[in-house]
């Protein structure tokens, strides 16, 4: 059976390619974007920055959602930096207006809590979300994450945690 969602790691041409536009990014790699979907240039570069300074590996890092069907990037997500001591993650995900509520956030999230599962070294998987019974919320219920407690964001201030653990 075919995979219907894709999550590759981003490349530094990934990025790259990403900052100069669409059009480019379909012309040199082959892929399209969601119409709806807003890449963030300051995002972007930020992300390719950390690859070219080498402080996180690809594979902790930044990753396209893509339909494998089209070749469609629908989203963006990933984790957000190399595992800790303790052999902790922390995963991040946004997919296209257009494509949200047909289960393919929830694919998503469970390819990234699957894929960090696989290296020995990891134990917990954890996510933040706003206080407030959004979607990104359910879509963690779904995929097993449990809500732990409350922490200080700097940028949201108090955000729920959620963790799983293999």
């Amino acid at each position: 059976m075919e995979q219907v969602l894709l999550v590759e790691p981003c490349t530094i041409q990934h990025l790259e390619t990403l900052l100069l536009g669409r059009e480019v990014f379909f012309q040199q790699l082959g892929m399209a974007i969601a119409d709806d979907y807003e890449l963030s240039p300051k995002i972007l570069d930020f992300s390719r920055k950390k690859l070219l300074d080498k402080t996180v590996f690809p594979c902790w890092w930044t990753h396209l959602f893509i339909l494998n069907k089209t070749r469609t990037v629908i989203g963006i997500g990933g984790y957000k930096g190399n595992p800790d001591l303790e052999g902790m993650v922390e995963i991040g995900y946004s997919i296209a207006g257009s494509y949200q509520n047909q289960g393919l956030g929830k694919q998503a999230a469970k390819i990234l809590i699957d894929r960090a599962f696989q290296n020995p070294t990891i134990k917990l998987v954890r996510a933040h979300t706003l206080r407030d019974d959004n979607p990104s919320v359910r879509l963690l219920k779904r995929v097993g994450m449990k809500k732990v407690t409350e922490v200080e964001d700097p940028k949201y201030g108090q955000v729920w945690r959620w963790e799983i653990y293999k």
